[in-house]
C-alpha cells in the first residue's frame, strides 16, 4: 500500500525514467541530464512534460473505483507491472469502502 501524490511523482521520475530506459536511446539521451538538472521539490508537472515531450509522467492520478482524477491516491495490492494486481483509489472511495464494514459489522 502506497500514497502517490503528484509532488511523489516529481519525485520519482528520474528514477522511473532510468527504469523505463536503463539503456540510452539517441532520441531521449537529452532528456535525463534535463530531468536531473531539475530542482524536483519545487518543479512543476508542465516543466517535465516540457522535457520529456509529454504530461504522462507527472499528473492527475485516476481512482480505478469512481474513474475521476486526483493528485493524491493510495495504491493497492501489487507493485503494477505486466499482469499486476494493482488499484489506484481516491480517499472518497477508500472511506465508502470502510463504510461497507462498519454497516455490515452493526
Amino acid at each position: 500500500m502506497q500514497l502517490i501524490t503528484i509532488r511523489s511523482q516529481m519525485l520519482d521520475v528520474i528514477e522511473r525514467w532510468k527504469g523505463q530506459y536503463p539503456i540510452p536511446r539517441p532520441r531521449f539521451k537529452d532528456v535525463l541530464p534535463k530531468l536531473e538538472a531539475l530542482d524536483l521539490t519545487t518543479a512543476t508537472p508542465n516543466d517535465v512534460a516540457a522535457i520529456i515531450g509529454n504530461s504522462s509522467w507527472v499528473g492527475p492520478l485516476q481512482c480505478n473505483e469512481c474513474g475521476n482524477l486526483f493528485t493524491e491516491v493510495v495504491m493497492l495490492g501489487e507493485k503494477p507491472d505486466y499482469e499486476s494486481s494493482t488499484a489506484t483509489v481516491c480517499k472518497s472511495c477508500i472511506q465508502q469502502a470502510l463504510r461497507l464494514f462498519v454497516e455490515w459489522e452493526a
